[in-house]
Order: C-alpha cells, then sequence, then structure tokens
C-alpha cells in the first residue's frame, strides 16, 4: 500500500511540473518532443538528454595560396624541362570533384526543447602522388614524383538552435512520415585547427630519377567559426539524422582554409 501511495504521489508531482513548465516560455507543451522532454517520454521513460554524433563534412576551402605556389614552383618549373609535362593532382582537384570529407565526432547535451550544447573533435590525414616521365629539351626523359600531404586536427564547442523544437524521437512508419516531422535548427561553433603538410618533390633525368630531392613543410593553427543551417530527421526512439550547410572563417590563413561545407551526422541519444 505504501508502495502504490508513494507511484500515485509520483504521477501527481510529475503531472504538476510538466504543467509547470509548460507556462513557461520556451518549454511550451506543443514545441516539446516526446522523447526528449524534461519531464520524461510518453511512455514515462526517462528523458534523453545527451546525444553521440557521428559524422563527415564534405568541404570546400578555397586553397588559392597553396595551388598558387605548386603552379609556380612545380608546374611551371618543370614545364620549362618537360613542355609535355602535366599540372599535378592537387587538393584542389579533390575539392573539385567532392573528394574532401572530414570526418568528426560530437557529444551534446541537451538543455531544452530549442538548445543544445555540444563539444567536437575531428581527424583526417591523406596524401597525392603524382609520378610521370615526360621527354625534356635535353632529349631525354624527365623523372618526376611529387607527393602532397596534409593532416587536419580539430576540437572547439558549439550551440545548437531549433526555432520550432527538436524532432519527435519514436517508431514511425515509412521515411515520408519521418521527413514529415523533420526539424530546423541553426548552428555556431568555434574550434581550434592544426593543419601540418608538406610537399616532396624527386626528380631527375633519366637513368638517374631522383637525383634531386626538394622538400617544403607548413604549419598553421588557426581558430576558427562556423555558421551552419540544417535540418534534423528523426530516425527511432533514439537515433536521427543531420544534414546542414556551412561555412567557415579561420583567423589566419583564409585564403586556403576559409570556405562552405556540406555536413552529414548521425545521432545517438540517451
Amino acid at each position: 500500500m505504501a508502495t502504490l501511495r508513494l507511484h500515485r504521489r509520483m504521477r501527481v508531482f510529475l503531472y504538476w511540473t510538466c504543467l509547470a513548465l509548460s507556462l513557461i516560455p520556451g518549454y511550451r507543451a506543443e514545441a516539446q518532443p516526446a522523447s526528449l522532454s524534461l519531464c520524461g517520454s510518453e511512455h514515462g521513460s526517462r528523458p534523453l538528454k545527451w546525444y553521440l554524433s557521428i559524422g563527415a563534412s564534405n568541404a570546400h576551402p578555397k586553397l588559392s595560396g597553396i595551388q598558387s605556389q605548386i603552379e609556380r614552383g612545380i608546374d611551371t618549373t618543370f614545364r620549362q624541362i618537360a613542355p609535355g609535362f602535366d599540372d599535378v593532382r592537387t587538393f584542389s582537384d579533390m575539392r573539385n570533384n567532392f573528394r574532401i570529407w572530414l570526418p568528426s565526432i560530437r557529444l551534446g547535451r541537451i538543455l531544452s526543447p530549442r538548445w543544445s550544447l555540444f563539444v567536437h573533435a575531428g581527424y583526417i590525414e591523406h596524401s597525392i602522388r603524382n609520378e610521370n616521365e615526360d621527354m625534356s629539351i635535353a632529349i631525354r626523359p624527365l623523372h618526376t614524383d611529387v607527393k602532397l600531404h596534409v593532416s587536419h586536427f580539430s576540437a572547439g564547442g558549439g550551440a545548437a538552435y531549433y526555432p520550432w523544437g527538436m524532432p519527435e524521437l519514436r517508431q514511425y512508419d515509412s521515411l515520408l512520415d519521418r521527413l514529415k516531422h523533420a526539424r530546423p535548427f541553426i548552428e555556431t561553433s568555434i574550434k581550434w585547427v592544426r593543419v601540418k603538410s608538406y610537399a616532396e618533390v624527386k626528380f631527375g633525368l633519366k637513368p638517374w630519377d631522383n637525383a634531386y630531392k626538394v622538400r617544403r613543410e607548413f604549419s598553421w593553427s588557426p581558430w576558427a567559426v562556423k555558421l551552419a543551417g540544417g535540418v534534423q530527421v528523426p530516425l527511432t526512439g533514439r537515433t536521427s539524422l543531420s544534414l546542414d550547410m556551412n561555412y567557415q572563417w579561420f583567423s589566419s590563413q583564409g585564403n586556403d582554409l576559409d570556405g562552405p561545407a556540406i555536413g552529414l551526422a548521425w545521432q545517438w541519444h540517451f
């Protein structure tokens, strides 16, 4: 009997608490998703106040400074020795082919049906190698081996705002039903970025393929600010999918690093 009375009191307390919150601006019941409710889900389960997100952004940085150096220092130089020399493939070519993907992981805390805070980190490392032989003006084949390498690490935090509330996390019958319950969001974040890269060039006339070697290294550590807008689509009672478009501004090396991106992320709520 004592247990039953305790359960009744808890139900009464929960009812009046939810009613009081619904009268506060920003906590309206009609905008409060069931599973993300601060008062618990429609099934009486514990509220889902945290989420873990795994995703990637297809970035389109300017890369104008680096590309200009490569064209002057490598393409033009070798073309003077071997007129048939083709421009080396660079990260600008990867960008133009939508092949620069920056993976990231995020841990978020839901503050209310409209606000969440998060911290995030990401890392990627990639190389491009160009190895060719072209007839030189010395009537001997010129062998060239150009390697471009870059690593990119970032860590920071930010906030997301859902003007019409977060999507309701529950079981859905179809993809159309999920899309109907999607919700837009606006997001801003700041992060510290560490970029390290190098260009290694080996060349020589046959049969001395790698008679000469030149290596140049770069290292940058700017801060970046990102502004994004997107939509979050509910999948199940604990998962969702986010798609956003964003732009990043860097405190230095903006000539190379500034640019837009398209982000895709999967979230697990707990």
